[in-house]
C-alpha cells in the first residue's frame, strides 16, 4: 500500500501542472529539477513529494490516453446512462 499525499501537496502539484503541463514528463529526476526551478522550497522532502506526485499524475494521464474507456450511451427512456 502506498502513502497518501497531503492536500497541500496535491493542490500545489495540480497548480504546477496546470501552469507548466508541457514541461513535465514521466521522468522523476527531470520533474524534480523543474520543481526546484519553479518553487523556492526550503524542504527537500517536500520537493521530492511534489515531483513524485506530478510524475504519478503525468504517468496516469499518459496511460488513460492510450486506453480510453468506452463512451457511455444515454438511455433516452429514463434519462440514465448505460454502459
Amino acid at each position: 500500500m502506498g502513502r497518501i499525499k497531503t492536500l497541500q501537496i496535491k493542490r500545489a502539484g495540480q497548480d504546477l501542472l496546470s501552469l507548466n503541463r508541457e514541461r513535465f514528463g514521466r521522468d522523476f529526476t527531470k520533474n524534480k529539477r523543474l520543481v526546484t526551478e519553479l518553487l523556492n522550497l526550503s524542504s527537500k522532502r517536500t520537493e521530492n513529494k511534489l515531483a513524485g506526485y506530478i510524475t504519478h499524475i503525468v504517468k496516469k494521464n499518459h496511460l488513460n490516453k492510450k486506453y480510453t474507456a468506452p463512451i457511455q450511451k444515454e438511455d433516452k427512456r429514463r434519462g440514465r446512462q448505460r454502459r
